[in-house]
């Protein structure tokens, strides 16, 4: 069973075409394109027969103002090496 979290972090960070459209292609209105980039990427719904938890996904892609997230990643770039893991 694929690590769906896993899997959609890595092509995040890995996978320019998926981070292309996270950052251009994630419009209510692209929501055929979402589908079929999570498809692309291999997430996984069990037991999602009327589609409802690939749905529930898709509206939180398209919420999610990616544009935004452009300054955190910048930052963790500059703190990469100089943060410390939390040991608990």
């Amino acid at each position: 069973m694929p690590d769906n979290e896993r899997t959609g972090v890595e092509k995040c960070l890995t996978d320019p075409q998926f981070r292309d459209m996270l950052k251009n292609h994630s419009a209510a209105s692209d929501r055929g394109y979402i589908s079929d980039e999570l498809d692309r990427i291999g997430i996984v719904f069990l037991n999602d027969n009327d589609g409802s938890k690939k749905n529930a996904v898709i509206d939180y892609i398209v919420k999610i103002k990616w544009s935004e997230l452009e300054g955190l990643e910048t930052a963790l770039k500059k703190a990469d090496g100089h943060l410390q893991p939390f040991m608990g």
